[in-house]
């Protein structure tokens, strides 16, 4: 359940007010844009938005006083179920700007895990959103029944009170510790899954980048095949492996990664680690870049900076400047200190064949060799083991083996058969 659904239920109709806080002029265009478009994907019906300057937050409520009435008039004229407010809360600012709107507050964190818990589709997406969830909600369980009081008139919810917040804190930290338990058998086979890819032959790539901006896009057009694409924040939650061969036999494995955001909650890259880990192991990134929005710059900040958190700063990387029809520049105007970069526009087909071409390069730079001993009841495969083994082959009674590339035609029909 997602903390706007425990607020409303299931409604797809909870009036939202939009507060966007900012500290320079120069940052309001590009962060409020990007938290309305974060609260439509959690499914919100905004009434009313509210820039407001923050000088210097308040440590009680975050705003002043003045702001908060304004918040407060905006909201009953919207007819707001919820105020939405772009910034991370302490539980004590959360509470409080409660009490004095007048209705529920959810702040930029909690949207993000809304949206998060929306989009799980595996096993291991779900775990790590409910253990960021429950761990967001534990040192707010006091705002959290206050808001059930006011609701229910008074009566409370499962019998509000010190004594039932006690027992759900019991609760939850129970169930922390059992989701942290699971996530970790989850982690460890995720980690065979990683060491065996690393024993493949074939190249890794990885697909990073800032949320919304074409990974997913991308990825279908390596694999021709269908993976959930849609133009929303936080599409993507789950990892997904292709491995594709190119016309001219090159094969190489690609993952499409999680999204990144500005002012990610810390307790998500906690629970998202073991997924994240996917673009720490791969030999090359790939990173995708919306050309046309407000500050691209940004974005590659954003994306470095949780890479970093990871430990990955190492690897060859091809900077996709995607959108770039919608841009106001050209790739080298936009993204001066990057190299090597590519204009696209991933949606139309444009750009694919560079992009294409830089992963034929490092796949061929990464190519490997393997071993295959091939029956000689097999004269076919043979005859495919003389033309692409790089020295003459091993013969044995009713055997011959022959190192042939990866990514060469034996190895991946040898695979298949095998």
């Amino acid at each position: 359940m997602s903390f706007v659904e425990s607020f409303f239920g299931r409604r797809d109709d909870v009036r939202t007010l939009v507060v966007a806080p900012y500290a320079r002029e120069g940052e309001l265009r590009d962060r409020f844009d990007e938290f309305v478009s974060l609260c439509q994907a959690a499914e919100l019906d905004t009434v009313g938005v509210d820039a407001a300057p923050v000088r210097e937050i308040h440590p009680g409520t975050y705003f002043r006083s003045g702001q908060i009435e304004r918040f407060r008039e905006a909201a009953e004229i919207g007819a707001a179920d919820l105020v939405a407010v772009d910034a991370d809360l302490s539980p004590v600012q959360q509470r409080q700007l409660e009490r004095e709107l007048g209705r529920g507050v959810l702040d930029r964190s909690a949207i993000i895990l809304t949206i998060f818990g929306r989009r799980a589709r595996t096993r291991t997406g779900k775990l790590q959103v409910a253990l960021a969830q429950n761990e967001y909600v534990l040192p707010r369980l006091v705002g959290l029944w206050g808001h059930f009081d006011r609701e229910k008139g008074g009566i409370g919810l499962r019998g509000a009170g010190e004594k039932q917040i006690e027992i759900d804190r019991r609760l939850i930290k129970r169930r922390i510790a059992r989701l942290r338990q699971e996530l970790s058998q989850v982690g460890r086979t995720q980690q065979l899954h990683r060491a065996r890819r690393k024993r493949s032959p074939l190249m890794h790539a990885a697909i990073i980048g800032y949320t919304n901006v074409g990974k997913s896009t991308l990825l279908r057009e390596f694999s021709n095949r269908s993976v959930f694409v849609r133009d929303m924040p936080f599409a993507t939650l789950d990892t997904l492996t292709r491995r594709i061969t190119l016309n001219d036999g090159t094969a190489f494995l690609v993952t499409d990664t999680v999204g990144f955001v500005r002012d990610l909650p810390h307790g998500l890259v906690e629970a998202f680690r073991s997924t994240l880990l996917e673009a720490a192991e791969a030999d090359v990134l790939i990173h995708v870049i919306d050309a046309s929005a407000p500050d691209p710059g940004r974005q590659v900040e954003v994306t470095r900076g949780v890479l970093s958190e990871l430990g990955v700063t190492d690897r060859p990387t091809l900077y996709v400047l995607n959108k770039q029809d919608l841009a106001r520049g050209s790739a080298p105007a936009i993204a001066p200190d990057l190299s090597p970069v590519v204009g696209a526009s991933i949606v139309r087909g444009e750009g694919i064949d560079a992009i294409v071409d830089w992963l034929r390069h490092q796949a061929r730079a990464h190519r490997r060799t393997v071993t295959v001993r091939i029956p000689l009841s097999r004269p076919e495969l043979v005859a495919l083991g003389e033309a692409e083994a790089a020295s003459p082959g091993r013969w044995g009674h009713d055997w011959v083996e022959y190192d042939v590339p990866a990514d060469s035609t034996l190895a991946a029909q040898t695979e298949l058969r095998t």
